[in-house]
């Protein structure tokens, strides 16, 4: 049954499991001290740099492509000044030329030139201030310009901590809460330790506010993003570099920390650090101005090794084998509901001997089983990932209840969940192309066609989002992953403002991880609709790219790619993706290659 998807975008008792990678939220002003070398290559040569973040109005930054020291200055990624100062920056491929433009201020700077011009004025700059196309160890390259050149130059104020050894630029006159009357001031977080240990955290705002969560593992983190906020604690528990602390110390909770996350846009961030797995309600309260996060110790039920004892599992060909031992011939009942995709097989206790407890599955048939005791009958509940045929090898009373399952040949469009995943969104528009066309705006358009000729085909579909809003890309899989889709399709556009000419059509995958757990056959989705895509639409195919690091993809359970429909730095590529006709022909082609996967898998 498909289950009510504004329910499952709630943050309601949700369980933290272990499924994702470490990434550091926050990191104390003595982490700086010791900023890492890295290598890179520049001029043709090797060097060895200092990595630093930039610290912009009290907010620690650390970009996706490094920030370094070379030669005592600091040097940042083009896309750095876009982001952060919201510059406007083109690229002129054939002068290797950078234009960064902000109000009344232009200023344009090449490759390797010491000449720079603003406002068609020309300047000089130091041998060392030269803007370079730098390529990092992971052999990526970008155009890397000197921060204190052009951070003066649009009129924001440079400095150096010598204390921690890193750059801060101060951005904010002292009018701008004032002047951004939508912003919520953060004003208070207080942790209260209920009796049995279990903390409560309560964050005060001065009006109602939106929020947003991920879950982080290694170690576990609840993390909580409050939109449009701005951080004005006034008391001691703020540290050198904005970073708050809260000492808990309870059974759950180690800390609570906290910070303005980000200035452009705004965006305080709330971590409760964990020391191990817990249930937790977030609900509002105060009419919506402060926000509850309740906190339960509720280990998850897993099975007895008695489970694996009186069962038995395995395959023969193309069909699973189920086994269920009874302690003598023994009626017993099972039904399938072929809508919710749900097994039950119900039997005496008194006959079996089987003792409440759960295990995963995930071997592309079965997703779970559930033993629960109720009253003088034991249920086994089986949930499949797809539509199943079962047959039943055993007696209708027997000493070993025994069940063939395989997968549905005869599976209907009315059986399928397919999710539509438009990427970006909100306060993330995505790649942005020189004539100001934001991804966000053209992959929604895309996954909507997309929807709505799924749904003529008679499938089940969710879209992730419908509207100009923000998903946390960890919120984006879990929902898939609760509502059991059979299938995921991320709609992302693509760039590379370096060179406008490059163009084409590149499809994400997942690989199949080492230990073969990983059966979603996504590197057989990914190919067969990228050949209905390439020979739809005679883009260039730029072929199937490997991302096992890649959230949507990776942490969905369910067969997913992420396709890449073009670049908007390509003008007529920008062009074709944005045309009803076009966007027509590759909805028709995206919707072949589902049906030949379902057809084939």
């Amino acid at each position: 049954m498909l289950k009510d998807v504004e329910g499952a975008m709630k943050i309601k008792k949700w369980i933290v499991v272990l499924s994702f990678i470490m990434i550091v939220i926050f990191i104390s002003s003595k982490g700086f001290a010791s900023n890492k070398e890295i290598d890179i290559i520049m001029d043709g040569k090797k060097y060895k740099v200092i990595e630093v973040p930039v610290v912009i109005d009290g907010q620690f930054i650390y970009s996706d492509i490094p920030t370094f020291i070379h030669n005592g200055y600091t040097f940042v990624p083009i896309r750095f000044i876009a982001e952060y100062y919201g510059a406007r920056v083109n690229w002129e491929q054939k002068t290797k030329t950078v234009i960064v433009t902000q109000k009344d201020k232009e200023i344009k700077m090449t490759i390797d030139s010491k000449d720079v011009y603003i406002n068609n004025n020309k300047k000089v700059l130091n041998k060392g201030m030269v803007p370079k196309f730098v390529t990092f160890s992971n052999n990526d390259s970008r155009t890397m310009v000197p921060l204190r050149f052009i951070s003066e130059t649009l009129g924001y104020e440079v400095g150096w901590n010598d204390k921690n050894s890193f750059p801060f630029i101060n951005t904010l006159n002292n009018n701008y809460i004032k002047e951004n009357m939508d912003i919520v001031e953060i004003i208070n977080i207080e942790v209260e330790i209920k009796n049995n240990n279990e903390p409560n955290i309560i964050i005060n705002g001065t009006k109602k506010f939106k929020y947003s969560t991920m879950l982080l593992e290694n170690p576990s983190r609840l993390v909580i993003d409050i939109d449009d906020a701005k951080l004005n604690i006034k008391n001691d528990m703020i540290f050198d570099g904005g970073v708050g602390n809260i000492d808990v110390n309870s059974d759950l909770v180690n800390k609570v920390t906290f910070s303005q996350f980000s200035n452009k846009p705004n965006i305080v961030r709330v971590v409760v650090h964990l020391w191990d797995k817990v249930d937790f309600d977030i609900v509002y309260i105060d009419e919506g101005k402060s926000l509850g996060v309740y906190l339960e110790n509720k280990k998850a039920i897993f099975p007895e090794k008695n489970f694996e004892e009186k069962t038995n599992y395995f395959s023969v060909d193309s069909n699973r084998i189920i086994n269920i031992d009874a302690k003598k011939e023994t009626n017993y009942n099972v039904e399938y509901d072929r809508n919710d995709k749900i097994m039950t097989i119900t039997l005496p206790s008194r006959n079996v001997d089987l003792k409440e407890g759960f295990t995963n599955i995930k071997d592309g048939l079965i997703n779970d089983i559930l033993v629960e005791n109720i009253g003088e009958e034991t249920k086994v509940t089986i949930t499949f990932r797809i539509s199943v045929q079962h047959t039943i090898l055993s007696k209708n009373k027997d000493n070993k209840i025994s069940i063939s399952l395989k997968k549905n040949e005869n599976i209907r469009p009315e059986d399928r969940l397919v999710v539509v995943d438009p990427g970006h969104g909100g306060k993330d528009p995505g790649a942005i192309s020189s004539n100001g066309t934001k991804e966000k705006d053209v992959v929604l358009a895309i996954s909507q066609k997309l929807n709505k000729g799924l749904k003529a085909k008679g499938y089940n579909t969710l879209m992730i989002r419908d509207g100009d809003f923000f998903i946390d890309k960890y919120e984006r899989a879990k929902i898939a992953n609760i509502n059991e889709a059979d299938m995921f399709i991320s709609i992302h556009a693509n760039a590379f403002k370096e060179n406008p000419e490059v163009s084409g059509i590149e499809i994400l995958y997942c690989p199949t991880n080492s230990n073969n757990t990983d059966q979603r056959n996504n590197y057989e989705l990914a190919k067969i609709i990228s050949e209905e895509l390439i020979n739809s639409l005679g883009a260039k195919d730029r072929g199937l790219v490997k991302a096992p690091n890649t959230v949507v993809i990776r942490d969905t359970k369910m067969p997913a790619i992420l396709i890449e429909t073009g670049f908007l730095t390509n003008p007529e590529e920008e062009e074709l993706i944005q045309d009803e006709d076009y966007q027509n022909k590759m909805v028709e082609a995206i919707i072949i290659g589902i049906e030949k996967y379902f057809d084939i898998y």
